[in-house]
């Protein structure tokens, strides 16, 4: 045997601290191991813009990054996607029909589901002590760069 026991535990505790398993199988003499590894889901981001040239140049700047990406076009249809999945971060525009930006972030920070869930302001509007103070993680002033994009969506998400 290569592996005793007490070298094949520490293995499969190692292994469980990441989610995965070790699984030993024993035929005869020959002894086979395999590691079974969880996928793990890119982070998703909720683009909440009204503007449909702005949600497409989101698009190709996020595409290629690893990323879920999930749009919303009012309050609405925001309030629809929270109900299917939750997303790791979410941009918001704040100039949009029926219900602003600033109403609903104050809703997002409001509830406990959604609370924690980090908010970027995208907006021509230059309001971020409002933006903070209503909670938003960080405010982004249009037009946009790329790189200014990608970096506060990695900073929300702490990587």
């Amino acid at each position: 045997n290569i592996l005793k026991q007490p070298e094949l535990d520490l293995c499969q505790k190692l292994l469980g601290i990441y989610g995965s398993q070790l699984q030993v199988r024993k035929r005869k003499e020959n002894i086979s191991l395999s590691c079974l590894i969880p996928s793990i889901k890119p982070p998703t981001v909720l683009i909440v813009e009204d503007y449909e040239d702005a949600r497409l140049l989101y698009r190709r700047y996020l595409q290629g990054a690893n990323y879920v990406l999930r749009f919303a076009a009012s309050g609405e249809e925001l309030w629809e996607e929270l109900a299917k999945e939750r997303p790791a971060v979410i941009l918001l525009d704040v100039l949009m029909p029926r219900e602003d930006g600033w109403m609903i972030l104050q809703r997002l920070k409001i509830l406990p589901e959604t609370a924690e869930i980090p908010v970027i302001i995208c907006s021509v509007l230059d309001q971020p002590s409002l933006a903070f103070a209503l909670g938003a993680q960080e405010v982004l002033h249009k037009p946009i760069e790329e790189k200014e994009l990608r970096e506060a969506i990695r900073k929300a998400l702490n990587q």
